[in-house]
Parts: structure tokens; C-alpha cells; sequence
């Protein structure tokens, strides 16, 4: 064993509490982000949501949208243009459409994925591969269903089946039975000439390409006459050629966007808890070079050189850290990632088809990169006091501890910390005048990157602070308080390290989970303002509410009528995109709704002022305040608005209302459905009395049970956010613990001349437990407040005050375990010390 070596363990096994401290940081911060890095690897790699069902065909053409992604129809003549291509070529338009099967009680019957089933025409299904195995092709009203869902349903051909779509209940006949060649989901099928009788855009969403024969040959020469075709025959239209498993047809996917936001939701928080693991690894290290200053002096007598006691550190430090991640990462990362995993789909922020980390090949890849990465995070994060403690002077060291202070607060750390804290209130300067929605996310992203800064600048922030907390504490103890407020003031770099942790907890869940509750709030307070309607009418599980016409006057016949006193109006969703150039706003699709100008203002009130929406026409549309403040508009101009089919309209802006968050940014007339691919009634708006015989599929509220139960957020997003607290919290927790117990070996000399001067061994624990409480107190406020600051301004915009809404029981509960978790330790430790002194 070589010198260092001997030195390494002679230092480990007399001090064990300061190698633990390093040891545990690093094993916490390994396990947290392997599970984070492994959930995130599974849902990219084995994402289901990628599943395509158009698998069988060669290539899928689209109209390119001019943000870069695709239309939901491309332009009549299209197919005419593919098939002249070239005579190997095979082409089909492909429509769809939701459709659910009612059961024999009237309720839906969902899809595989609990949602309604969608519906495609049939000439689409054979170029697909489609074949019937029994009956035949559908015509008229007729349907064909593929075997596993005939099955599940318990149908056979000839059967009479009621299902409610686009155009209200219909009754069809199962004229056949089909097997999908490689589809995954369930399969419906109707006539082409049923298609074009539905409500919605009458074009297709994408035209369909097959080489025959095929081949990756045969398929890259079809993509290119297809190209050159579409150019030659089909100016001044762009067009995109996609693989089929890049295409996902009808609307956004539900379970690609749950994958999305999944996605989103782990990448922030391996952010956050790597910017939060760098700050506590780089206070425990400075702690850790701090206690071993005289050590470290010595070797400088002996003549080592800075650089040699540098590398020393450095070796040091590897030599803790890559044994704690491997263990981190591989034994404690693979079981936290399942049980988080479990987690997330119990909550239903990950769908329940989501694969596990499995000990696989990649699994192993990503545990390794993890250990590598936690290795150079601690070095990274050490590297202000791995610098530091070779400039220490040993003839200062000796006569007094000077140097020690400048051990915590060197200029990197003060740049890097004001460059963070820039970089928060960036975004948030830039979008001061958006609206709710869009300031919401720039200031809880400012805050994110706040609280972290403030745990950097922790160093400078903390000592004012915690000398007024001290002064208070000299106050209300007289024989142990002003001894701990000293000890506070002159071991500055020890308090910021204790209240970093503290800060990191408070401040990152408040920001967490006030920036949203703030938005709920002020939604269900504009939602109550702007609702009159009696009566809303959703959808249940599995199915939709259809559009009859532009919109149902009344129920569809046979299931129920709407009341007599007033007429039924519903609300449509879609997208529109605004024009290039427009205001200072980013181009982006805006959501929309189209309803019945006629009847739109017994059922909401908008504050649109004087010229309300009763004039809208198919030229005009009114826009929320937030949207036009973000986009500069002002009421009389006109807007060329691209809709979801590609078709663009220029329209009159006639009014603007106020009471837009939690509802669409703009409000067109009915004839917007005929620009949607497939049109749905979310929500139908009944005044006077309630529905007779409502249709089963369908659920009925009062407005008073509809705004009692109002839940802006879903339930998912709930549970993602207090996943992502609990998660950060915990690990800000554990390092304060870890901290708070390695912090009293500095002062375990000092604990002995007390006792020998005739302190109790309560007095003791009180000095041990106000210097706890000091530096915890004080990372606690400065927390609270930089998320209050971050917050402001969305609390200004959205509840008109400073201050936001926060979880009651998080806000309450949170100081008082980082108060336990700080206290806990040290007086443990303190106690394992004493015993140790005895012996």
C-alpha cells in the first residue's frame, strides 16, 4: 500500500462521520438521477405510443403545416398527382373518424385504450393489407370490425350494432370481419362514401403510397416520383413524404402526449436535481476540506506543493465517489426506477403499458454513464475548495483560522451564481406582458432557476440574515443563545452549507406547487364568472358527443330531448395558426372553439364588452385579452388564420374578451367544423330545465355540482407535480441531515470545553440545537421568499396580488421536518461523539 493509500485510510478510519458524509451525498445523487435517467431511457426506447397503425405501407404524404409539422388534410387532386407518379405505384386517400360501439344498456363500449375506436375507410384498409375473413365489404351505413374486437363485444356478422359518432347515433349492420395484418389497436372500417357525409373537412388526412412490388429500393423510387409528381402537378402546396410509424393519424394522441409530458416532466427534474446535487456536494466538500485544514497544513510543512495536495483531494474524492455511485446507480437506481415507474402509472402520469427497466444491455450502459457522471459532478462541485485549499498559507493556518472563511466564498461560485440567477429572470423579462398562461411558465421556469442560484450565493446570502436570526435566539435564551449566534456568525461557510439544503426544499416546492395552484385558482374563478348555463353535458368514458349538422339543436332522436325552454349549444374544439410577423408573440397553433353566435351568450359570458359574440359571422372571430395583449392585436383587424385542413381564411377580429383562462384563446362561428378533420362537441351548454331521457353515454351536471367538482388541472398532473416535490424534497432532506451531522465534528473540541467548564450536557443540546435552527430557519426564509419573488409577478396577473397560492399542508409541514432533519442528526452525532470522548 502506497503512501496516499495509507493516508487515505488512516483519514477515513479516525474521522469515518466525514468520508460518510461524501459516501451518502454521492450514493443519493447516483440513485436519483440512474432512476430518473433509466425511466427516461424506457420511455424512449420502448415508448408505445410509437406504435404505428398504418404499418404496411411504404410512405404516407401529408400537406406541410407552415410551423413545420403536418396538416390534418392535404388538397384535393393529391391522389390524382401520386398515381401519375409512376405505374409501380399504388396510392389511397386515408380518412378517419372516432366512432363507439354502444352497448346493449346504451353506454359506450371504449376502445383497447379506453378510448372511442377509430374509424377508417376501406379502400385506406386494403392498401394497408386489410383482408376479410368473413361476410364482406361495408357499404352504405355498413361496418366492418376486426376479429379481436368482434370478439370482445361479442358481435358477428349480420349483427345489428347502435354507435354514436361525428353525426349523432346511427344504427349500422357488421357486414364483415377483418384481420389486421400488423395493427395493434382495435380496427373499424366503413364505406368511403360514408365518410363524405359526416360533418368536418371533406379531405383526406393523407394520402397513402405503396411500390409494387416493394423493397427498400422500390420504396426510396417511389418517394421520389411521388416528390417530383406533387412539385410538378401540385404548385405552390409544401408536402411532406413520412415513414408510416412517424405518421399518427386523427387527432394528438392522448398516450403520446402522456409520453411527452412524462418526458418533460423527468427532464426537469434531473435539472433541478442535479443543479440541487451540485450545490450540496460542493458544501459538504467544502465542509469536508474545511475540517481537514490543519492536516492539509501539515503537508505543506512537509513540503508538498499545491498542485500535489490538489491531487491528493482529487484522488480523494474519486476514490469515495465512484464506489457510492456504482452502488447508487446499479443496487438502489434499477429497484427506485421501477418503484417510480409504479408510481407514475398508479397516479396515471405514465400509461399502464409502459415497459420496466429490465437488467438488460442498455440498462447497464445507462447505470455506467450515470457512475461517470456523478464522479464528474463531484469534482465539479468541488473544485472551488479543491482550489482553495492549496492556497492555504501554513503560517496563517497555524496562527489562527483566517483562510477558512475564504474557503466558501470564492469568485466562481459568486459568477456562477449571478449568471444562473440572469439566466432565471431572462425568460421571465421577456415575457412580462404574455398572457396567464405563457407568463405562468416563465415564472415558474425564473423561479427554478432562482432558488438554485440563491443556494449558490448562499455563502453571501445567508450570514445577514442568520446574524438577525442569532440576535433573536440571544434574546429568547440568555445562557445558551448568544454563544450559538457567535458560533453562526464566525463559522459563515458551515451555516450556508446547513441552510442550502433547507433552501433548496422550500424554495423548489413552492415554486412546484404554488405556480400551478395559483393558475387553478384563478381558472375556477373565471369559470364561475363566464358559466350561465344550467345544465353542462360531457361525455363519459369511451365516447364523444356528437355534431349533427354544425351543432345538435336537440339530442339526437330516439335518445332523449333537449328541454323546451332553451336550445342546446355546443362547444368544438380545435386549432388555428395565426399569420408569420404577427406582434411579437411566438407562431404557434392557438386553441379554439366554434360555437353558435345565436345562443352562445345565454350560456357564457366572456366579458366581450358591448359588441359581445351574438355578431359573429363566418369573416369575423373574437380573441381573448391574454392572446391579443401577446400578439399586439386590436378589434377591426383582419387576420388571414390557417385552420387544421390547410384552408386559409382571412377574418375581422370584432371583439375581445375577458374571461379567457381555462378557454380557448379564440371563439369562431359554426362554420369553423367544416375546416376540421374530425369534429367533436366536447362539452353541450343546456339553460332552463335539465335534459329528459338523457343519452347514457353522456353525463349531466348542474352548474353549481359542475363548478364544485371543477378540477382544472387532471389528476395526473396533480400527482406529477407532488411526485416531482416529494422527490426533491426528500433528497434536499437527506443532504441537510447528512450535512448537519458532519458539520459537528468541527466543533467537538469546542463541545468538551464546555462540559469541562461546567456546561450541562442539556446545555449543550440547546447550543447544538439553536445553531441547527439558526442556519435552517434561515435557508427556510431565504427560500420561501426567492419563490415568492419568482412567483410575484404571476400572482399579480392572475389574482391580482403578490402573493400566490401555496399547498397548505406542504407549506406548514416542509419547515418543520427540515428543522427535524437538521436537529436529528447533529444531536446523534453529538451523542456518538461524547461516548467516543469517554472510551
Amino acid at each position: 500500500m502506497n503512501a496516499h493509500r495509507r493516508l487515505f485510510t488512516a483519514e477515513v478510519c479516525r474521522r469515518p462521520g466525514r468520508a460518510i458524509a461524501i459516501l451518502v451525498t454521492c450514493l443519493i445523487t447516483a440513485a436519483a438521477t440512474g432512476a430518473g435517467a433509466l425511466l427516461i431511457d424506457v420511455l424512449i426506447r420502448g415508448n408505445p405510443a410509437r406504435a404505428s397503425t398504418l404499418e404496411g405501407v411504404d410512405a404516407v404524404v401529408v400537406a406541410a403545416s407552415p410551423t413545420g409539422g403536418y396538416l390534418r388534410a392535404v388538397p384535393r387532386g393529391t391522389l390524382d398527382a401520386v398515381r401519375g407518379a409512376d405505374d409501380r405505384i399504388r396510392a389511397a386517400e386515408y380518412r378517419d373518424r372516432w366512432l363507439s360501439l354502444l352497448g346493449e344498456n346504451g353506454t359506450a363500449t371504449p376502445g383497447s385504450d379506453g378510448r372511442p375506436t377509430r374509424v377508417w375507410n376501406w379502400s385506406a384498409a386494403q392498401l394497408l393489407g386489410h383482408r376479410i375473413t368473413a361476410g364482406e365489404p361495408p357499404t352504405g351505413t355498413g361496418l366492418v370490425i376486426d376479429e379481436r374486437l368482434a370478439r370482445r363485444a361479442g358481435l358477428h356478422v349480420g349483427d345489428l350494432v347502435h354507435t354514436i359518432g361525428a353525426c349523432g347515433a346511427v344504427e349500422r349492420r357488421v357486414t364483415g370481419l377483418v384481420r389486421a395484418p400488423t395493427s395493434r389497436t382495435d380496427v373499424l372500417l366503413a364505406d368511403d362514401t360514408e365518410f363524405t357525409r359526416l360533418p368536418g373537412s371533406p379531405l383526406a388526412q393523407a394520402v397513402l403510397v405503396k411500390a409494387d412490388p416493394g423493397g427498400p429500393k422500390a420504396r426510396s423510387r417511389a418517394v421520389t416520383a411521388v416528390f417530383d409528381a406533387l412539385k410538378q402537378r401540385l404548385p405552390g402546396t409544401s408536402y411532406r413524404v413520412l415513414d408510416p410509424a412517424d405518421y399518427h393519424p386523427g387527432l394528438p394522441d392522448p398516450l403520446a402526449e402522456e409520453i411527452d409530458d412524462a418526458l418533460s416532466l423527468l427532464t426537469l427534474l434531473l435539472f433541478v436535481l442535479l443543479t440541487s446535487a451540485a450545490v450540496v456536494l460542493g458544501t459538504t466538500v467544502s465542509l469536508w476540506v474545511w475540517q481537514r485544514l490543519h492536516d492539509l497544513t501539515i503537508l505543506r510543512v512537509l513540503g508538498n506543493t499545491p498542485w500535489r495536495i490538489r491531487w491528493l483531494l482529487v484522488r480523494e474524492l474519486i476514490m469515495l465517489a465512484a464506489p457510492a455511485s456504482a452502488v447508487g446507480a446499479l443496487l438502489c437506481g434499477l429497484p427506485l426506477a421501477d418503484a417510480a415507474r409504479s408510481t407514475l402509472v398508479d397516479s396515471r402520469v405514465l400509461p399502464g403499458n409502459v415497459p420496466s427497466a429490465g437488467l438488460t444491455g442498455g440498462t447497464l450502459a445507462v447505470c455506467a454513464l450515470t457512475v461517470l457522471f456523478t464522479v464528474l459532478l463531484t469534482l465539479l462541485a468541488a473544485t472551488n475548495a479543491v482550489v482553495a485549499s492549496g492556497r492555504v498559507d501554513p503560517a496563517s493556518v497555524l496562527r489562527s483560522q483566517a483562510p477558512v472563511a475564504r474557503l466558501g466564498k470564492r469568485r466562481g461560485r459568486l459568477i456562477a451564481g449571478l449568471v444562473l440567477a440572469v439566466l432565471g429572470i431572462l425568460p421571465l423579462a421577456m415575457n412580462v406582458t404574455a398572457g396567464p398562461m405563457i407568463l405562468g411558465a416563465a415564472s415558474t421556469g425564473a423561479a427554478l432557476m432562482l432558488v438554485p442560484a440563491a443556494a449558490i450565493l448562499s455563502p453571501w446570502l445567508v450570514p445577514p440574515l442568520a446574524r438577525c436570526v442569532g440576535s433573536f435566539v440571544a434574546v429568547v435564551d440568555r445562557t445558551v443563545g448568544p454563544l450559538a449566534a457567535a458560533n453562526v456568525r464566525t463559522a459563515s461557510v458551515r451555516t450556508a452549507a446547513l441552510a442550502a439544503p433547507a433552501l433548496l426544499a422550500m424554495g423548489l416546492t413552492t415554486v412546484m406547487l404554488g405556480a400551478p395552484r395559483t393558475i387553478d385558482r384563478e381558472i375556477t374563478h373565471q369559470t364561475g364568472q363566464r358559466l350561465l348555463a344550467d345544465y353542462v353535458v360531457t361525455a363519459s368514458d369511451g365516447a364523444a358527443l356528437p355534431v349533427t349538422g354544425a351543432f345538435p339543436a336537440r339530442f339526437p332522436a330516439g335518445t332523449g330531448t333537449a328541454p323546451t325552454d332553451g336550445t342546446t349549444t355546443g362547444l368544438v374544439s380545435l386549432s388555428v395558426l395565426p399569420p408569420a410577423q404577427t406582434g411579437t408573440g411566438p407562431r404557434r397553433w392557438l386553441t379554439a372553439v366554434s360555437v353558435d353566435p345565436a345562443s352562445i351568450e345565454r350560456v357564457l359570458d366572456l366579458d366581450a364588452g358591448k359588441a359581445g359574440l351574438a355578431g359573429l359571422t363566418q369573416d369575423t372571430f373574437a380573441v381573448g385579452r391574454s392572446t391579443a395583449d401577446l400578439y399586439g392585436w386590436t378589434v377591426g383587424d383582419t387576420m388571414e388564420l390557417t385552420f387544421p385542413d390547410g384552408t386559409r381564411r382571412s377574418l375581422r377580429m370584432v371583439t375581445i374578451y375577458a374571461r379567457d383562462l381555462g378557454f380557448a384563446e379564440i371563439v369562431l362561428d359554426r362554420s369553423a367544423v367544416n375546416h376540421v378533420p374530425d369534429p367533436q362537441a366536447n362539452t353541450l351548454l343546456l339553460p332552463g330545465g335539465p335534459p329528459q331521457e338523457p343519452p347514457p353515454w353522456t353525463t349531466v351536471t348542474t352548474r353549481a355540482q359542475y363548478l364544485a367538482d371543477l378540477r382544472p388541472r387532471s389528476a395526473a398532473d396533480t400527482s406529477a407535480m407532488m411526485f416531482l416535490s416529494f422527490v426533491l424534497a426528500g433528497y434536499a432532506l437527506l443532504s441537510l441531515a447528512n450535512t448537519a451531522a458532519l458539520s459537528q465534528t468541527e466543533h467537538s473540541s469546542e463541545r468538551r470545553t464546555l462540559r469541562f467548564l461546567g456546561g450541562t450536557r442539556s446545555q449543550v443540546l440547546r447550543l447544538v440545537t439553536w445553531e441547527i435552527c439558526i442556519a435552517v430557519t434561515t435557508g427556510t426564509a431565504i427560500g420561501l421568499t426567492v419563490a415568492y419573488l419568482g412567483l410575484a409577478p404571476l400572482g399579480f396577473i392572475t389574482a391580482g396580488g403578490p402573493l400566490p397560492d401555496l399547498e397548505p399542508g406542504w407549506a406548514l409541514g416542509l419547515p418543520v421536518m427540515c428543522l427535524a432533519a437538521g436537529v436529528l442528526p447533529a444531536v446523534f452525532s453529538y451523542n456518538t461523539q461524547r461516548k467516543l470522548t469517554r472510551q
